[in-house]
C-alpha cells in the first residue's frame, strides 16, 4: 500500500499497509482453500447475493534496475494464474444461485500492454467460459495504468455476463485525466456505464468523502 497511488501522502505509515497473501500457488494450500469454498456454498448458495475473490495483484519478488523481477524459489507466475483458475472452477461450482465474482487487476510478471504473457487474458476467457462475474478494486476513469489492464478487459467483456468494481480508499482523492480535476461521484458513474457497463459498484466507506461526497450524491 505504500507505494499504490491512491494512497493518502498526508497520512502517517500504518503497520495495516502491509498485507499478506495466502500461497495458492501451492496445492495442499490450494486445496484446503477451495474445500473452505465448497463448504461456504452448501451453507450460503442462494442466501447472498454474491460472492468474490480478493483481487489478482499481489507484490511478490524484488524488482531489479533492469525491470526485470527476481521472485521466490517456490514461485512461478504461470503457476500463480494456474492457481486463480483453478479456484474460479470451485467458487463458480459451488455457488451456481447466487453470483461467483472474481476480482482481476494485476498480475505478477506481466503489465499491459507492453508486457503480455497471456496471463490476463486467459483468466477473463476462462471467466467468461464459466459465465462468472467479474470485478476488481480501485474505480478510477481513465487512469493510465488500469485502462490496458482490468477496464480494457472489462470493456469487451459480454454485457450478459456480470460486471462490478469497488471504490477503494483514496480512488475520489485522485486526479481524472480527462478533467484535470478531482474524480467525483458522477464521474465514476458516467464512466461505470458508458465505458465498463458494470452492474454493480461497491462504495467503500472512505471518510470524509463517503459521507460529505457519495451520499449526497447517489439517488436515494
Amino acid at each position: 500500500m505504500l507505494s499504490a497511488p491512491e494512497r493518502d501522502p498526508n497520512k502517517p505509515e500504518a503497520d495495516d499497509e502491509y498485507g499478506w497473501s495466502a500461497k495458492m500457488w501451492d496445492k495442499p494450500v490450494r486445496d484446503r482453500f477451495q474445500k473452505l469454498i465448497a463448504a461456504l456454498g452448501k451453507e450460503l448458495d442462494g442466501q447472498v447475493e454474491g460472492i468474490n475473490f480478493s483481487e489478482s495483484s499481489i507484490e511478490i519478488g524484488v524488482e531489479q534496475p533492469d525491470g526485470t523481477t527476481i521472485f521466490p524459489k517456490d514461485f512461478d507466475p504461470r503457476l500463480y494464474v494456474d492457481a486463480i483458475n483453478s479456484n474460479m472452477q470451485a467458487l463458480s461450482g459451488a455457488f451456481r444461485k447466487s453470483t461467483p465474482m472474481v476480482y482481476l487487476n494485476f498480475l505478477p510478471d506481466e503489465w499491459l500492454p507492453l508486457q503480455d504473457k497471456g496471463y490476463m487474458r486467459s483468466l477473463f476467457a476462462e471467466a467468461k467460459k464459466l459465465k462468472m462475474a467479474v470485478g476488481g478494486p480501485d474505480l478510477m476513469p481513465y487512469r493510465k495504468s488500469h485502462m490496458a489492464q482490468t477496464y480494457g478487459f472489462f470493456k469487451m467483456y459480454p454485457d450478459d455476463l456480470v460486471k462490478g468494481m469497488a471504490v477503494q480508499d483514496g480512488n475520489l482523492r485522485q486526479i481524472n485525466p480527462k478533467t484535470g480535476k478531482k474524480n467525483t461521484v458522477a464521474d465514476i458513474i458516467e464512466f461505470s456505464r458508458s465505458h465498463l457497463g458494470l452492474d454493480y459498484i461497491f462504495w467503500v466507506e472512505d471518510e470524509p468523502f463517503f459521507t460529505n461526497e457519495v451520499l449526497q450524491q447517489l439517488p436515494h
